[in-house]
């Protein structure tokens, strides 16, 4: 089928289109050509998969890990590939959604465009780690890459939460039992120092509380019952 026929059928399952955050004009709403819901080739049976945030979106998967930063700590992993998914195990990640405690609107989707099988006709960023800003039902922006490579394999986020930064990071490529193919990543919210509970702002999720613990660190914790946080 060709990959135009397979973006019209996203449409269909309600997917908006996937674009570029660094380019203008259509590319801005077309140009992630890692993602089915980015520009076609109008080639036949083209073997190219959906990006992290409309694979989440999907809810055809089962390893798709949500983590909120401010509370739940870092993320230390392996995601997988698309292609891999038979082989999945516990360990493993297909998606990481971030959670940006502030608007829903700005989640972070990160996931290993692995050019294999299935994705072997991925248009751009092949064996990657891409990085999707986006929130379910609207388009998504395709904002950055990484390899394991010196000079790629960091991104700082400015300013996530509260003056905070974000930071992800590549390391190591492996082959895992079942030839399944990761990639180790690592995501680290910025730790506030305090030395008392006035340092630790939570801005203006109300479903959020800090404290200064021993170490003269900020930790955070959810407010039972507070509508936002889950519970």
């Amino acid at each position: 089928m060709a990959l135009n026929q397979l973006h019209e059928i996203g449409h269909n399952m309600d997917l908006h289109h996937s674009g570029d955050a660094s380019a203008s004009g259509n590319a801005y709403d077309y140009g992630d050509t890692t993602c089915i819901m980015g520009y076609g080739d109008g080639e036949d049976d083209t073997n190219k998969c959906f990006n992290g945030a409309k694979m989440a979106e999907i809810g055809w998967y089962d390893n798709v890990v949500s983590f909120n930063p401010v509370l739940d700590g870092d993320f230390d992993g392996k995601l997988i590939g698309v292609a891999d998914y038979a082989n999945v195990a516990d360990e493993h990640a297909l998606v990481l959604e971030v959670i940006n405690p502030i608007s829903s609107n700005e989640n972070i989707f990160i996931a290993y465009n692995r050019k294999k099988g299935i994705n072997s006709g991925t248009g751009e960023m092949p064996d990657m780690v891409t990085i999707v800003r986006a929130s379910f039902t609207l388009e998504s922006r395709l904002f950055g890459a990484l390899d394991e490579n010196d000079g790629t394999n960091s991104l700082t986020i400015e300013d996530f939460f509260n003056g905070r930064d974000l930071y992800i990071f590549v390391d190591n490529k492996g082959t895992d039992a079942g030839d399944v193919d990761y990639v180790s990543v690592r995501v680290e919210l910025q730790v506030e120092d305090c030395t008392s509970i006035s340092d630790c702002s939570v801005g203006t999720n109300n479903c959020v509380t800090a404290t200064c613990n021993s170490n003269n660190k900020c930790e955070y914790s959810t407010v039972a019952g507070c509508c936002g946080n889950g519970e």
